[in-house]
This record gives C-alpha cells, structure tokens and sequence, in this order.
C-alpha cells in the first residue's frame, strides 16, 4: 500500500507533462493568453501537449479569439493569434487568408516591415493550394508587388482584381483608384 502511495505523485506528475491541461476550449483560452502576453514558448507548448483530437477541437476557438479582436480593432492581435495557428494548422486555408487580410490591413495602419517577406510567403502557400481565392487576394498581391517594386507583376495582379470587383465595397474605390495610378505612372 505504501509503495502504491509513494507511486501516485511518479505517476500524477507523468500524466501531468504528457497531457494537456484541460479540455480543448479551456486549453485554448490558455493558449491566447500566453500569446497575448508573448510567452509563445509557452502556447506551443500547450499545443504540443494537446491530444490531436483537443488540437481540431481547438481551432474554433482560436480562430474566434482572433476574429474578435480583429471586430474590437486590435488587428495586432488578431495577426499574433493567425500567426499561432498558421504554424499550427498548416492545411487551414482559412487561416491563410485571414492572416493575409489581417497582414495587408496591419501594411496600411503601421507599413510594417514583416508585410513584405510574410505575405509574400501566405501569398504562395495560398496560391499552391489550389483552392479558389477570393477576389481581394489579387488586389493584396498587386499591392505587395508594388511595395516590392515589381510593376508588371502588379499590374497583372490589379487586372485580375480589376475583372471580378463588382464595386464593393464602394469605400475601397478610392484605394484602387490611387494603386491604379500608382501602377500606371510605374
């Protein structure tokens, strides 16, 4: 009985460091407070830890803790969380193209350095996977393109854009207008 006591810290504490620490909505709320307070090590590993099955269970969660944040305006946090699982979720094209969006948008609040060399990488996972893109993929490449100085790949990029926007939202025709400008004068 003794040794039996004496087993049940050994085999608590083994439990403890191979399994998650909690179930997957509770793990997830850990998850984003770790990276919101840029412990990162910290969120991988209690992703690392999470049985496969809590990891899908997951991703509703994290996905919607970046989305509010992104609706409360804290696009930088909503970029972190899309970060997290773009590295973790690599098959999820959803995540790629909200991390897109939320890098295209954090380009024109900050001019960011990351946008380049980031988007440039969504961009490409994005295009490898086949899937149909929405539309305001093109109008993000043709602007990472002229941020990259590469004018004809651009202006192939706009007219793709140019051909399927409908004129909405009407509040983006004064950015198109300037980027076609911009595109025409290069």
């Amino acid at each position: 009985m003794r040794a039996l006591l004496l087993a049940l810290p050994l085999l608590a504490c083994a439990c403890a460091t191979t399994s998650s620490s909690g179930p997957p909505a509770e793990v997830a709320d850990q998850i984003v407070l770790a990276i919101e307070s840029d412990q990162d090590a910290r969120a991988g590993e209690l992703f690392a830890r999470s049985a496969a099955d809590d990891r899908e269970s997951m991703y509703p969660t994290l996905y919607q803790a970046a989305q509010t944040r992104y609706e409360a305006g804290d696009n930088a946090g909503a970029l972190e969380l899309l970060r997290f699982m773009a590295d973790n979720y690599p098959d999820a094209v959803s995540v790629r193209q909200a991390l897109l969006y939320a890098l295209f948008v954090e380009r024109g609040t900050t001019q960011t350095a990351t946008w380049s060399g980031e988007a440039d990488r969504t961009l490409a996972e994005l295009r490898a996977g086949g899937a149909s893109l929405p539309q305001w993929v093109d109008l993000c490449e043709a602007q990472l393109r002229a941020d990259q100085d590469r004018p004809a790949e651009a202006r192939k990029a706009f007219a793709a854009f140019r051909q399927g926007w409908d004129g909405n939202p009407p509040e983006l025709a004064v950015y198109i207008d300037d980027l076609e400008r911009y595109l025409n004068s290069h």
